[in-house]
């Protein structure tokens, strides 16, 4: 089964996987263009979140099977360790990743 025509519920297991890992790795820079940028302005949410990426996706209503991708694109290597210093952070949409990847695997019949 395609990795791309995976759609409902049950199959955020996909997001997970070191398939999708690598194929995310491999267009990081489509995805870079695609993403929109939400600005972590107030001072004090980048202070209580500075040890815990993942606790500040969650406070911008990101879908916490989308928290893997997010860091990657925002060059988060480790969710713990300090970063106060964003100011911002790149999202994207499910939808995004999963064109970008059914486009990239695509094969000539």
């Amino acid at each position: 089964m395609p990795i791309g025509s995976i759609r409902n519920s049950a199959a955020n297991a996909v997001f997970f996987t070191p398939e999708y890992k690598t194929l995310v790795r491999s267009l990081k820079e489509i995805l870079v263009k695609e993403a929109q940028s939400i600005p972590v302005v107030n001072a004090n949410e980048r202070y209580a979140y500075r040890y815990d990426f993942y606790r500040l996706l969650r406070s911008l209503k990101i879908p916490s099977h989308m928290y893997w991708t997010v860091a990657f694109l925002n060059g988060v290597t480790d969710p713990t360790k300090d970063n106060s210093s964003i100011i911002e952070v790149l999202n994207i949409s499910e939808e995004s990743v999963l064109r970008a990847i059914s486009r990239s695997n695509t094969r000539e019949g």
